[in-house]
This record gives structure tokens, C-alpha cells and sequence, in this order.
């Protein structure tokens, strides 16, 4: 959404905050709010994060104020810009999510989310902040074991992973590259041909 913004401009219609709308759905689950908004916008449902809240929540609010489905982004660039995306086979990507997944386990995130929590931060906060500290929630509170938090939590993130790709998709000018030196050559040759078109 980031690289929406700077692209192709607001990305969202704007909509202001409905503070009145935001508490009375504040009080549902996110398995609630995102069976409304499946109802109610199919394409958007298949994009957005289903866990994460405050999304669904911000969502809704713009398909109650505007009384329709969140339009599709007119992918029309306001810069001359090139797009890359990392391509990575299903399987490397899965490699690619435990190590680091394992490498944030053991060093230390278990210890900040318990740091976090004596100093007055919320279970209920945390779980706003992404999969990790939803997931390590549940561990510290002692409703997951670690072995299942982990396992939990890696389904949760991969299947976030597909997610992305999905969104991924409606970037038709994306090239696609496969390592450092791939890019490296995507990037020479765009802008050997950006700076022949200014010189002729």
C-alpha cells in the first residue's frame, strides 16, 4: 500500500474516521468483521490480512461511508518507475519463512514480548501488532504450548505469504527477478534505456 501511495496516488477513497461506527465494531471478533466484509466486497476480502483488525475495521468503515465495495486501484503510475519483485519457488519461500521464524524465537522475541507485557502492555494490544506477537500472546498466557505456537504460527505466515502474492498479481509491470545479480541487470538496462529516451 505504501508503494501504492507514492505511485498511483491515495490508494483508498478518503474517508474520514467514524468514531461512532469504529466502537460499535470494535465490539465484534475479526472472524465477524471479515465475514461482513466478505459479503460485502469479495475482492478486498481475498487481499486484506483476516486477523488484523484494525484493517478490517478501517475496511468497513469506508464501505459504509461510501456505500460500496473499496474501488479497484487504477494502475496508472504518475513516475517512470521500475517495479521489482523477488520470485521464490513455494518451497524455498517455506525454508526461507522458518529459518527466520526460528532465528526471531531463539533470539529474544519470546523475552520481548514478556518484557513487554510487565511493563503494562496489553494481551489484548499485542495482538494488534502482527502474527508474531499474536501468536506469542497466546504462548505466554499458556494457552499454546511453544511447539504449537510455532507450528501455529508458520502455517499463519505462510499463508500470509499467499496473501501477498495475491495482492501481488494486480501489478502486471512487476518484473520478476530471481537474485541480486538478476536485478542488478533489470535495473542497468532501465535505466541505459530512461536515459537514452532523455537524450534523443
Amino acid at each position: 500500500m505504501y508503494i501504492d501511495a507514492v505511485l498511483y496516488g491515495a490508494p483508498y477513497p478518503e474517508v474520514p474516521p467514524n468514531a461512532a461506527l469504529r466502537t460499535h465494531l470494535e465490539k465484534k471478533s475479526t472472524e465477524e468483521l471479515f465475514s461482513v466484509l466478505e459479503k460485502k466486497d469479495p475482492r478486498r476480502a481475498r487481499t486484506i490480512d483476516r486477523h488484523n483488525k484494525r484493517r478490517l475495521i478501517r475496511a468497513l468503515e469506508i464501505i459504509t461511508t461510501t456505500k460500496r465495495p473499496i474501488p479497484e486501484l487504477k494502475k496508472v503510475p504518475r513516475y517512470n518507475a521500475l517495479m521489482l519483485g523477488i520470485k521464490k519457488s513455494e518451497q524455498e519461500l517455506k525454508k526461507r519463512i522458518d529459518a527466520r521464524l526460528t532465528a526471531r524465537l531463539t533470539h529474544g522475541m519470546v523475552k520481548e514480548v514478556r518484557t513487554l507485557l510487565q511493563k503494562g502492555v496489553s494481551h489484548a494490544r499485542l495482538t494488534k501488532w502482527g502474527l508474531e506477537y499474536r501468536f506469542l500472546s497466546k504462548y505466554t498466557q499458556g494457552l499454546l504450548t511453544r511447539d504449537k505456537m510455532k507450528e501455529q504460527l508458520f502455517r499463519a505466515i505462510n499463508q500470509y505469504a499467499k496473501r501477498q502474492m495475491t495482492w501481488f498479481r494486480q501489478y502486471p509491470a512487476i518484473v520478476w527477478v530471481k537474485n541480486r545479480n538478476d536485478a542488478m541487470k533489470k535495473i542497468k538496462a532501465f535505466i541505459t534505456i530512461q536515459a537514452a529516451g532523455k537524450s534523443s
